[in-house]
């Protein structure tokens, strides 16, 4: 019994695919999870190395407000003018907090932040689902802390939300090249391949 490596149908007769037609006859097949493993994108990779620079320089830079350390504090203000990266992605804001409980806060999340990239690097579904979640809740708390600032100018907030919505779209680009391992299908598969895959993933759980 063989196993179609293009949408991993099991064959029972022959060497043609029934579901897509594949000929498995061309290679060996190769299904284990050391095999899943390597199929990481070089694009996921650098994505998600690059939001654990984001993560060290959020952490560096709250444990310089929260020990009063000026060069380590305003060290995101010097990324700015090199990069053009808003600081609103490096600090947690809620309105009340004073910058101690802010600084805790925000190397916490920090902390957190590596712990997901470093699931997203190992292909774990939930970690990149988590991910998405604590940008999309870091980006809702910026503009509840400066809705003051909203009312007086409501243009701001493009200024404010830019740094997630950046984010936003890099996350979009790893789900897109890596939508197998994330929870999306490709869009060149047939309904029929996408819906033999869910079933399998069902029958799975169930055993």
């Amino acid at each position: 019994m063989m196993t179609c490596r293009k949408c991993e149908i099991r064959i029972n007769t022959g060497t043609k695919c029934f579901q897509c037609g594949y000929d498995v006859s061309k290679g060996p097949i190769q299904n284990s999870k050391a095999t899943a493993k390597n199929k990481r994108s070089p694009m996921l990779i650098g994505i998600t190395g690059l939001f654990i620079i984001f993560s060290v320089i959020m952490i560096t830079a709250n444990l310089g407000v929260i020990f009063r350390i000026p060069v380590l504090a305003n060290m995101t203000i010097l990324l700015t003018f090199i990069t053009g990266i808003s600081n609103n992605i490096f600090f947690i804001t809620l309105p009340g907090m004073n910058g101690v409980a802010s600084g805790v806060i925000g190397a916490a999340v920090g902390v957190f932040q590596i712990i997901l990239c470093v699931g997203i690097l190992r292909l774990q579904r939930r970690a990149f689902n988590i991910y998405v979640g604590l940008t999309a809740a870091q980006a809702i708390m910026q503009v509840l802390g400066l809705l003051l600032i909203l009312i007086f100018n409501p243009m701001g907030i493009v200024g404010i939300l830019w740094p997630y919505i950046l984010k936003g779209a890099l996350l979009l680009v790893i789900y897109k090249t890596d939508s197998k391992h994330f929870g999306g299908g490709k869009i060149s598969e047939p309904v029929s391949v996408i819906r033999a895959r869910q079933r399998r993933e069902r029958e799975a759980r169930e055993i």
